[in-house]
């Protein structure tokens, strides 16, 4: 009994004091202790004086230290949080918590109040209630959002978040997916609304589009005709299937066909299939476009000459049309041909006359012209003339042989034919010239080929007459003489050789007569065309003439009976050549077996247009390009403008020179080159693509980024030019920060510092700075960990926030400390924790809506108090009693200590060994009580200081007074002095 007692009074003396109930250095009681109201009530306090046990209120002052205000000893508390009430009397104070507590509502805020965020992005929304006093609380996740922090405001003025209280909802555009975290996903301008309490708070957030992960360009697949234009645009979606139009800021190249003339207007002028392609960002999308030819302005038929035989396989024409920008197609089915003679069926030419045809092709209101030679087919039939001649002896003729084939053309073949005689005289002078020189009836045959020809000759003698007519031959013995032409060679064989008609004179006597003989040309031997070597225009036509030379020099026009071909350039009608193909060509004339040539040069006619060259380039900035002008004339002729004649080139290319005849590319795109040449001009397209990169840049070149988040990179190359391009996806990307991670562009922040973002490219270099700051703690960590202190011994704990990349930071100071252990308490400050129940225990600390906890192991303290079992038996002498001693710290701690306890006894008679007590003699035990320094105290009602303790029925007992009374007391209790 004495034992218990006086651990129970320590204990509880212990208790009051730490509580401040009594203050240590007297004897000041006020009440209630520790009372929580709500912002706006009122709470009376009392003082006691315990030394006279007397109420003191009305003469104590009353203080506080915050949180509202005193009238007398009536506290009303407006501002929310823990307090201290303080009374002080007579020199002595006491002290007590009061916590106050937010009144109802009167407001919600909701913050962020205005957000932009990036689809896909999470926004984290906290709801803050307040009150009329000001207080204001956190009611995030008391609250419903519709799409942050909410903050209530009471009547006092209390603010308090109220983000985990209050219902937070959003009219679109996404949806919270933990606690207030909302995640936006479609683009747009939506309401965030916060309800808590009866109060609604709302707030704006603009969602825009994530980055671009598709992009589509219209229209698709477009078929046009050359010289139209296409207006392309370009749409991005990214990954929330939000679309942004990004016609202005993407990029269109076209692989050929033509090219744009504006950002993102093509037109075509190459006929084809070509690749349209988009960029954006590191996005490509391509469709195609077909370019189909324009309205044609030129028209070309093939072969521009030909030469066939009659009833041979003729010719077959290809007839061409070309548009302005140059495009060709084949119109042979459609174009209408039509023949100055002989059969045209559809594109096939055949004939059977011989001689020389245009034909004309038309389509689409364009003409073209080619001539056609038809030669004789070979010979079926051989005709000689003259038939059946006469002539007297020394006389001549002359024979012509004339071919004709199956169709009835018909050719001169004297000199080629083979002209032979049965006898009577020799063919003189050229091989079908034939003198008779013996009477009688021969025959003359000719040979052509596989055909052959005859007819007679009589042959006739000379004669002389009498007077009585009587006629006699004199060949032998008259004189022959002739004037001009000839010579006779022997007495009556004339041989002429100058062509013309002469008198032949016949003496006999003196007898004459005379005759005339006339002398045509002989065989062909020389023939000449002219004019010799001339020159023309296109367009222009001149006259050829042919003359034949026999091997006596005698010359005739043998014009009528040539034939004129040219090897090109133009067509003949009879011995008039029309000029239309520029160059020098060979003009021939073929008369009797032979050939006569000539030049002729066909000049280009006055330009009528220019076309430069190259037409269509691709070409890297910075290179060079070498541009020519050829000149077309009405004819279809092409000639290169020579570079010493003033053709002047330029561009609209604004980085781009023209010196000369030389075009250095400048800024990438579509640029038109222009050749100007008098009065014409033709355009040229140049691509212009970036060259060799100089120089990259990333970007951000600075940025700051929470741990854990993420940063986007791009690089952009530039070239000698000044050009630049996205060469973000070839860019090798890397980062000295140790905790971060580089996945091709993307960053991923890790240790807080500042670190470099490193890029390469093509043997380029670029850095861009980030800073790192710590990032949303996801984890707390309480440190000293799995500690073990002795009852009321204390433990100062710290709190550290760390995030998701492993960066820490102490966040003690906003750290709410609290322990399993239902004996022990947090101080104040809130992190020194002073240990109480024996046992294993947890310290748990919450920040920011994060908890984290460390064990702490309570062993017992210091004895205070030993108490012994049982203790009060009656035995008889000699029995043996066996005690158990259980030892008690100062907080109330218990544990056997029976073992290493030392024993005694005031039996004289009795004896104890370790814990066992062996009777001898019947004892006054109280006797010995008091012997031994204990004393009585009542637990009751003490008649002598007229007071009642304190109900601890925790302890067994029911009352236990505070004053030392004596005898007078009517209930029992022991306490050591």
């Amino acid at each position: 009994m004495a034992v218990k007692g006086y651990t129970l009074g320590l204990i509880l003396f212990v208790c009051l004091l730490i509580s401040g109930v009594i203050n240590a250095e007297g004897a000041l009681i006020i009440s209630p202790l520790n009372a929580t109201v709500v912002a706006g009530e009122s709470i009376t306090y009392y003082a006691t004086d315990t030394d006279t046990n007397t109420d003191v209120t009305g003469a104590a002052t009353f203080t506080t230290n915050g949180g509202g205000s005193f009238a007398l000893n009536v506290f009303t508390g407006t501002i929310t949080g823990t307090f201290v009430i303080t009374v002080s009397y007579a020199g002595t104070i006491a002290t007590t918590a009061v916590t106050i507590t937010p009144d109802s509502p009167i407001s919600l805020s909701i913050s962020p109040l205005n957000a932009t965020t990036t689809a896909g992005a999470p926004v984290i929304y906290s709801a803050t209630a307040t009150d009329s006093y000001n207080n204001s609380w956190n009611v995030t996740g008391l609250a419903a959002f519709t799409a942050t922090v909410v903050r209530a405001k009471d009547n006092h003025g209390n603010y308090w978040d109220v983000s985990q209280l209050a219902t937070i909802t959003t009219t679109g555009g996404g949806s919270f997916t933990a606690n207030n975290r909302f995640f936006g996903t479609t683009t747009g301008t939506y309401t965030i609304q916060a309800v808590y309490d009866g109060k609604t708070a709302t707030a704006v957030v603009v969602i825009n589009h994530a980055t671009a992960t598709i992009l589509s360009i219209l229209p698709r697949d477009m078929t046009i005709m050359a010289g139209s234009n296409v207006i392309y645009y370009a749409t991005a979606t990214d990954a929330y299937n939000n679309k942004w139009a990004v016609t202005t800021v993407a990029t269109f190249t076209a692989s050929g066909g033509g090219s744009f003339i504006s950002q993102h207007e093509f037109k075509g002028t190459m006929t084809g299939t070509y690749i349209i392609q988009m960029s954006y960002e590191d996005k490509i999308a391509t469709t195609t476009i077909t370019i189909n030819h324009a309205t044609p302005t030129t028209l070309n038929i093939a072969p521009a000459t030909a030469t066939i035989i009659a009833g041979g396989e003729g010719v077959y024409y290809l007839i061409t049309a070309a548009d302005e920008y140059g495009n060709p197609w084949i119109v042979t089915d459609t174009a209408t041909l039509t023949t100055t003679g002989e059969s045209l069926t559809a594109n096939h030419f055949t004939g059977t006359t011989a001689g020389t045809y245009i034909i004309t092709a038309e389509y689409a209101q364009q003409l073209a012209f080619a001539t056609t030679t038809i030669n004789h087919a070979i010979a079926t039939l051989l005709s000689i003339m003259p038939i059946n001649a006469s002539l007297t002896a020394g006389g001549n003729v002359v024979y012509y042989a004339t071919a004709t084939d199956e169709y009835g053309n018909a050719w001169v073949v004297t000199d080629t034919a083979t002209i032979t005689t049965t006898g009577g005289g020799t063919f003189v002078s050229s091989p079908h010239e034939f003198m008779g020189t013996r009477t009688g009836t021969y025959t003359i045959s000719a040979t052509y080929e596989e055909t052959q020809a005859t007819t007679t000759v009589i042959i006739n003698h000379a004669t002389a007459t009498d007077v009585y007519g009587n006629a006699w031959s004199v060949t032998d013995v008259a004189t022959f003489t002739a004037i001009g032409g000839g010579v006779f060679d022997n007495l009556q064989e004339f041989v002429g050789t100058k062509t013309g008609t002469y008198t032949i004179r016949v003496d006999y006597g003196e007898l004459f007569n005379t005759t005339t003989v006339t002398i045509n040309h002989a065989t062909t031997t020389i023939l000449s065309i002219i004019p010799q070597n001339t020159s023309i225009i296109a367009g222009q036509s001149t006259v050829y003439y042919t003359t034949a030379t026999d091997g006596h020099g005698n010359t005739w026009d043998a014009t009528g009976s040539s034939t004129f071909t040219t090897n090109g350039g133009g067509a003949f009608l009879f011995n008039n050549v029309l000029g239309i193909i520029a160059g020098t060509f060979t003009i021939t004339s073929k008369y009797a077996g032979l050939m006569a040539t000539t030049t002729l040069n066909i000049q280009h006619d006055i330009p009528l247009s220019i076309q430069i060259s190259p037409l269509n380039s691709i070409i890297m900035a910075g290179n060079v390009i070498a541009y020519h002008a050829t000149a077309t004339d009405l004819y279809n002729n092409n000639w290169d403008i020579p570079a010493s004649t003033a053709t002047v080139f330029s561009s609209d290319d604004p980085w781009g020179t023209v010196t000369g005849f030389l075009y250095t590319a400048g800024e990438v795109g579509t640029w038109t080159v222009t050749g100007k040449h008098g009065e014409l001009t033709d355009n040229a397209t140049v691509v212009v693509v970036h060259g060799t990169a100089t120089a990259i840049v990333i970007e951000p070149a600075t940025t700051t980024v929470a741990a854990g988040d993420t940063v986007v990179y791009s690089v952009t190359a530039r070239d000698g030019m000044g050009n630049t391009w996205t060469v973000t996806n070839a860019t090798a990307f890397g980062s000295d920060d140790p905790r971060g991670t580089v996945t091709g562009f993307l960053y991923t922040a890790g240790e807080v510092g500042t670190w470099t973002i490193t890029g390469g490219y093509a043997g380029l270099a670029a850095s861009a700075t980030v800073g790192v700051v710590r990032g949303t703690a996801t984890a707390l960590i309480i440190t000293p960990a799995d500690t073990t202190i002795e009852a009321i011994g204390t433990m100062s704990y710290t709190a550290t926030a760390m995030d998701v990349k492993g960066n820490t930071w102490t966040v003690a100071g906003s750290t709410s400390f609290t322990t399993t252990d239902s004996w022990g308490t947090m101080s104040d400050n809130g992190n020194i924790y002073t240990a109480g129940m024996v046992g294993t225990w947890t310290i748990t600390g919450e920040c920011a809506g994060l908890a984290g906890s460390t064990t702490v192991i309570v062993i017992h303290g210091t004895p205070t108090v030993l108490v012994m079992e049982p203790t009060t038996i009656a035995v008889a002498a000699g029995d043996t009693v066996k005690y158990d001693i259980t030892a008690r710290d100062i907080v109330g701690n218990t544990w056997m200590v029976t073992g290493s306890t030392t024993y005694s006894t005031t039996d004289p008679w009795g004896t104890i060994t370790d814990n066992l007590y062996t009777t001898l003699k019947v004892g006054d035990m109280d006797s010995y009580r008091r012997e031994r320094g204990f004393e009585y105290q009542c637990y009751g009602y003490c008649e002598t200081c007229h007071s009642h303790g304190i109900d601890d029925r925790s302890t067994g007992y029911s009352y236990y007074c505070w004053l030392k009374c004596g005898l007078l007391c009517h209930s029992y209790g022991y306490i050591r002095q």
